[in-house]
């Protein structure tokens, strides 16, 4: 999902503050928020780095939206997250463009953007970058008109973040998009700019919360199932995966994030390939 980021140089504690002040004077109170790093600690006895998620909601604005279609309230509020990056901070925003992409709600939706923009650039120590892409290797993901559009015409570079134990091949469950439902490699489009190593070690860190290096490269995957669909042509660099940090190990949720030694239905016909063709799984 396309979002607006930027990276901060102060821990994530100072950071909230700042982000909630700076919302403000751009017409959003927080509404809710949500410790995600406690609440798996206290409900799974899962500890990973700091995350925390934000509803915000500017009333003039969600006003106007609902005046529109009132189906928009199943959007609302809109989320601000705080993902802890050691000394520093990301902050994402969800892009208003990608939920409000009704005819009638476009000029709302541009308003939308450009507070919010402008809330995330009023944040003291937004690394110099910011103002144009940020992330591993000086990149930020593509808004997802440019994605689209991209991506339509030429392949599309994955890293697949490979990691074997004793207890199988670990394996996460898409919960959105086109794919929803399917189990799969974890694994996430490389960044422009980015190192195919770095990427790896993103990825894995988004959709795990694990620490991570990469290791050998086993080889790639060829996804035609997505040409026939319509989808897009991506190419997915197969690494083996080891965690880097003991004291963040994988841990598993049970239908999202879970070990398998027989491959489970549904899943990528292509991945399940690969995997039954290296001999990681069955």
């Amino acid at each position: 999902m396309s979002a607006l980021h930027r990276m901060v140089d102060r821990p994530l504690e100072s950071v909230d503050a700042s982000v909630r002040a700076a919302l403000a004077e751009q017409g959003f109170g927080v509404l809710t928020e949500i410790d995600v790093a406690a609440t798996l600690r206290a409900k799974l006895g899962i500890e990973r780095s700091g995350l925390k998620i934000l509803g915000a909601c500017n009333p003039t604005l969600a006003n106007r939206a609902l005046e529109t279609d009132e189906a928009v309230a199943l959007l609302l509020p809109c989320n601000v997250v705080l993902a802890d990056r050691g000394s520093r901070t990301e902050v994402s925003i969800v892009d208003p463009r990608t939920l409000l992409s009704s005819p009638g709600l476009n000029d709302l939706a541009e308003d939308a953007v450009a507070r919010l923009s402008a809330a995330l650039d009023a944040l003291e120590g937004v690394e110099p970058d910011a103002e144009g892409p940020t992330g591993a290797g000086g990149t930020r993901p593509l808004s997802q008109d440019d994605y689209e559009a991209i991506y339509a015409r030429v392949p599309r570079l994955t890293v697949e973040v490979v990691i074997v134990g004793p207890e199988g091949v670990l394996l996460t469950r898409r919960a959105q998009g086109p794919c929803a439902g399917l189990w799969h490699l974890p694994g996430g489009t490389v960044r422009f700019g980015e190192p195919l190593a770095e990427a790896v070690v993103r990825v894995a860190e988004e959709e795990l919360g694990a620490s991570v290096s990469a290791g050998e490269l086993f080889g790639y995957i060829e996804y035609p199932s997505h040409i026939e669909r319509g989808l897009d042509c991506p190419v997915g660099m197969a690494f083996e995966s080891r965690v880097s940090a003991p004291e963040r190990p994988v841990r598993t949720v049970p239908g999202s994030i879970e070990w398998f030694t027989r491959l489970p239905e549904p899943m990528h016909e292509e991945q399940r390939n690969f995997l039954r063709a290296h001999e990681l799984a069955t």
